[in-house]
């Protein structure tokens, strides 16, 4: 039996009101006034622990040492369970883009075809049978509910979405591209790559130098032009309590044109970021536009200390080392609401 997003509507309403003014509730007491409110026997149904691992995995709940607790996303979504609309359209764009989603959907979602009019599609038998050997049909009848897809002679993505970052991505991706056009975009993203890190050299170096770290400002150093395996493109430095000649700051720097916080982080990046815990960092920069002079640039980089730890797609008790094994070469980087 899968779930349904009306069955997430009434574990987050059950369990809001339970808790009432408190933080948490211990589960097993949870679980009586929910079967009571539901007409659900956990004990002879699996169907709850579907849901609760939906809104776990949504960040719409938290559970520990066997209490569980609503997430500031999932009183935010509670405000809007009578109006299907806006809950469906946030379920979408607030929990469905978060890492551990994502990096299910978008190997499926890149299996769908592209239509003369921007829209990703596929037929129902190849949609069911892709969430079927991904064992997700619960994630699917989700999508199915909150007008994600949309039932048709085929399956496609609701156009209300095209415009997501995600999406948008994905149709690029598919879209037929010549040599020229492809060597183009190549030459764009590397221009991009060395443009965002000039700007966090000469903001790493101001930073230093306002702190009053003259010498280690001087030492602030673009690794990347040297070697692009390291892992990392700047060597830098915290500041007052560093020593002035061995850099003890790792910064990779990710460069986009668009708005949103997303990157792609590889493979050989996780492992030095393993290997350097809270000496890695991530320097975000967002809104390049190569026809503007570094200098000109006025949005600060955001900046993710020890992302191994921080960046977690996947639960919170699955460790870090279990999810490389299961990966290969990159992930997608979102931010959690």
């Amino acid at each position: 039996m899968t779930i349904n997003i009306s069955q997430v509507k009434d574990l987050l309403f059950v369990l809001k009101s339970f808790i009432g003014n408190e933080k948490k509730v211990f589960e097993k007491n949870f679980i009586k006034n929910y079967e009571i409110n539901t007409n659900y026997s956990v004990t002879i149904n699996d169907t709850y622990y579907s849901i609760k691992e939906f809104c776990l995995n949504a960040k719409l709940i938290v559970e520990k040492e066997n209490y569980l607790s609503i997430t500031k996303l999932g009183e935010d979504l509670s405000k809007n369970i009578d109006f299907d609309e806006k809950f469906n359209q946030d379920i979408v764009k607030r929990c469905l883009t978060n890492n551990y989603f994502l990096n299910i959907l978008i190997p499926l979602l890149q299996k769908f075809e592209i239509s003369n009019q921007k829209e990703l599609w596929a037929e129902r038998s190849t949609v069911y049978e892709l969430f079927k050997n991904s064992n997700n049909m619960d994630l699917l009848n989700i999508l199915y509910n909150v007008d994600f897809l949309i039932h048709g002679e085929t399956i496609s993505v609701n156009s209300t979405y095209v415009d997501d970052f995600i999406i948008t991505q994905i149709i690029e991706n598919k879209k037929p591209q010549t040599q020229s056009e492809l060597d183009d975009l190549l030459l764009k993203q590397k221009l991009i790559g060395q443009y965002a890190e000039k700007l966090v050299l000469n903001y790493e170096k101001k930073r230093l130098t306002d702190l009053g770290c003259i010498e280690q400002a001087k030492r602030v150093k673009q690794i990347s032009i040297e070697d692009t395996k390291k892992g990392y493109d700047i060597e830098s430095f915290n500041g007052l309590d560093s020593d002035n000649i061995f850099p003890d700051r790792f910064i990779e720097v990710k460069g986009t044109s668009g708005k949103k916080f997303s990157f792609f982080w590889s493979e050989n990046e996780i492992e030095k970021a393993k290997e350097l815990l809270n000496e890695y960092w991530i320097y975000s920069v967002t809104e390049i536009d190569l026809n503007v002079e570094t200098e000109k640039y006025t949005i600060e980089p955001e900046m993710i200390p020890n992302p191994y730890s921080r960046i977690r797609p996947f639960e919170e008790n699955t460790p870090n080392d279990e999810f490389l094994k299961k990966q290969k070469k990159t992930f997608h980087v979102t931010k959690n609401n």
